[in-house]
């Protein structure tokens, strides 16, 4: 399947069911504007930023990025977007996996929608069950998103949208940058880690 003019379909009813889905309690992004201030006027604020999506006016401010804690005193990066940005982003993601879905192979369940852990790990007992497995090699991929090729990226979406204004949309988050104790790095590669738009990832999956 192969969509033409796809950025139409982020609608205000696909910004609306975007952020039913949005986590209300999650912290601030570099706006510091929390998501309850979006809960009060939220049909204006759907109406407005889908005016700058159809309009193309629509930009995305700087991610900003924390530490985790993690075993044997070491960190990773997370990425926290703006609420309002988030919104756009889950919408982009949504329109995206559907587009993509069928490309996705039945036994990826960290990139299916609606699937869960317990899913994998119930269909791999199974197959321990019935195959003749003598090995498994558990492996846990690391940075991956910090070394997303945005060409492979771009090639992948083409193959199924033709239009250029959802690769606009993309190249402006992929280009708003970090901000980082106040300062703002302009990003060389990969995306942020822990935001909505983790599908760069995903999409490279369809080569």
């Amino acid at each position: 399947m192969v969509g033409n003019n796809v950025l139409h379909l982020i609608d205000r009813d696909l910004l609306r069911d975007a952020y039913r889905l949005t986590r209300k309690q999650s912290a601030p992004g570099g706006d510091q504007v929390p998501a309850p201030q979006y809960a009060a006027p939220v049909e204006d604020n759907l109406r407005d930023r889908h005016e700058r999506v159809r309009d193309k006016r629509s930009g995305a401010p700087p991610g900003e990025r924390v530490w985790i804690e993690q075993e044997g005193g070491k960190k990773r990066p997370r990425g926290k977007a703006c609420f309002e940005d988030t919104r756009v982003q889950r919408a982009g993601v949504r329109l995206l996996e559907a587009i993509f879905a069928p490309d996705v192979q039945a036994f990826a369940h960290g990139v299916r929608q609606g699937h869960r852990p317990q899913q994998a790990l119930h269909a791999l007992r199974e197959q321990g069950r019935t195959l003749p497995i003598n090995w498994i090699v558990d492996a846990e991929v690391r940075g991956g998103g910090d070394h997303v090729a945005w060409g492979l990226l771009r090639e992948c979406i083409q193959q199924r949208g033709k239009e250029g204004g959802i690769l606009r949309l993309i190249g402006k988050g992929r280009h708003a940058g970090v901000l980082e104790a106040g300062a703002l790095t302009p990003p060389a590669k990969g995306t942020p880690q822990g935001g909505v738009a983790t599908l760069p990832t995903k999409l490279q999956t369809c080569r």
